[in-house]
């Protein structure tokens, strides 16, 4: 989990993967709400477990190496190099990392306040 953007105000998380050569993988973006019901329910009445986190689309600003230029929004499986922006207003971000079956990537992030999506 990335965690949430500055307490709630409005933000924007920049993500980057470095895949490192041999990598095959993929991750995708996924979010919840941010207040602490979702992570850890009330029993009863709420349910015991904690809400799922849900695939959410990203801006695209670069892929495999190249500008995307204009940026383009996608909620496909990320595999490459790339740098990407996320919507993060109320939300806790987590990167579902799966299928790795070979090689490394790192992955970068940080919060943008006060930032609204470039589009």
């Amino acid at each position: 989990m990335l965690g949430d953007a500055h307490d709630g105000k409005i933000g924007t998380f920049m993500i980057s993967l470095w895949t490192q050569p041999g990598f095959a993988g993929s991750m995708t973006v996924q979010a919840r709400p941010r207040n602490p019901e979702a992570a850890q329910p009330v029993t009863p009445p709420m349910p015991a477990l904690p809400m799922p986190f849900q695939p959410i689309p990203y801006l695209q600003l670069s892929n495999a190496g190249a500008a995307v230029s204009p940026p383009v929004w996608s909620s496909a499986p990320i595999t490459a190099t790339c740098l990407i922006e996320v919507p993060a207003t109320g939300l806790a971000l987590a990167l579902n990392v799966t299928a790795v079956t070979a090689g490394e990537a790192w992955v970068f992030w940080w919060a943008v306040e006060g930032q609204a999506i470039a589009t």
